[in-house]
């Protein structure tokens, strides 16, 4: 439902199999971990997978291989929509958390 209005979905880990189990993948180049690689290719051997990569985003549906690559996406996002410095604010936002942490 959310594909047919056009609203953008990333799959985060294993979310891409989610993605690619509804047919919504078609061209998307995959991201998935070394982990799941040979299991997403087992199961969708028409969808291009790609575990060089830590995410990518194309057209309304995004892949990322999930852990702390995580952050890495969403920094990607908030740069594309907000800029450089609100990519960067939330970037120092989780290094102060992590480091909160210990």
């Amino acid at each position: 439902m959310a594909a047919r209005k056009r609203i953008p979905l990333i799959g985060l880990c294993t979310g891409p199999f989610v993605l690619a189990e509804a047919g919504l993948l078609g061209r998307h180049e995959t991201c998935v971990s070394l982990l799941h690689c040979d299991a997403f290719r087992e199961g969708y051997p028409h969808l291009k997978v790609r575990p060089d990569r830590l995410f990518n985003f194309g057209g309304n549906f995004g892949s990322c291989a999930g852990g702390a690559s995580v952050a890495d996406s969403a920094a990607s996002i908030v740069r594309s929509k907000l800029g450089r410095e609100a990519e960067q604010n939330a970037l120092d936002i989780r290094k102060r958390e992590f480091l909160h942490t210990f």
